[in-house]
């Protein structure tokens, strides 16, 4: 599958002889959407969300400097604030429609996910992988929860996982030809990437994790040292694009506190994962 088939979503119904998944995929996908369509507005909206509907109202160029992101980057709301503008909300409108309006773009953002990563399973594992991270994704309690919701989350994983798919074909690149260049795949990986750290600076960790594999492997090919110097231009190029994010992180990052948040040892954190993807 090329470029085009790695952009997401034309990736997943393309069935390549290899059965009916396109139809499957398609069905799998209405249900996603409706699922996360379904009541979308009725909770009230609640503290996160009404600071991220505030800010994201305000005029573009007042969002970054926005003391309220505290510890927030600001591409989703930046995203927000257009979305707001064709979708209709604006300031003075209901709280149902405000709520109605900011969490349409969580919803699309969650069924985008759910096919990129259909997509990406596809290429590791072929259809039926794709067929069970589709269902898995359609009916994630924690997904759909994050899915109707006005927060940056399932914005930042559509990002990642659109990344992967293009770090995929630029890799599969490298096992076929050793090449240690840039292409238009890589190109799109850098460019994600650094939209995602946008979006929420913990991301940061699932690039040291992406990064660290492809350096680990390139240090077991012949060609390591040229290989080892892709992956530093790859990571060099995603720093290059970050800069302006730098002023604003510098802004936030030092001085946060949470007295909210404390730090519990790898059980509890594994076991409260598990109750909040089950929904709890």
């Amino acid at each position: 599958m090329g470029l085009g088939g790695a952009w997401g979503i034309g990736g997943l119904w393309a069935g390549g002889g290899r059965g009916c998944f396109g139809g499957a995929g398609g069905a799998l996908l209405l249900v996603a959407w409706g699922l996360r369509l379904h009541l979308l507005d009725r909770q009230d909206i609640w503290w996160d969300e009404a600071r991220n509907i505030e800010v994201a109202l305000r005029p573009l160029t007042q969002i970054a400097a926005a003391p309220e992101l505290d510890i927030q980057p600001p591409l989703y709301y930046w995203l927000l604030h257009g979305w707001s503008l064709v979708a209709g909300g604006a300031v003075g409108q209901l709280p149902a429609q405000l709520a109605f309006v900011a969490r349409l773009w969580s919803v699309l953002a969650g069924v985008v996910g759910v096919a990129l990563l259909a997509a990406l399973a596809r290429r590791a594992g072929g259809v039926r992988a794709a067929l069970l991270a589709a269902l898995l994704g359609t009916l994630s309690p924690f997904w759909l929860a994050e899915s109707q919701e006005s927060r940056m989350y399932t914005t930042g994983f559509a990002l990642l996982t659109a990344a992967a798919l293009f770090f995929w074909e630029h890799w599969e690149r490298h096992c076929r030809e050793k090449a240690a260049r840039f292409s238009p795949a890589s190109l799109l990986f850098v460019f994600l990437t650094a939209a995602a750290l946008f979006t929420h600076y913990n991301v940061l960790f699932v690039l040291l994790a992406w990064y660290g594999w492809w350096g680990g492997w390139a240090l077991l090919q012949p060609a390591r040292r040229r290989l080892l110097g892709s992956v530093c231009a790859h990571g060099l190029a995603t720093g290059l694009l970050l800069l302006p994010l730098a002023p604003i992180a510098l802004r936030q990052i030092p001085g946060y506190a949470n007295p909210n948040l404390t730090v519990v040892d790898v059980g509890e954190y594994l076991r409260q994962n598990w109750q909040a993807y089950l929904g709890g």
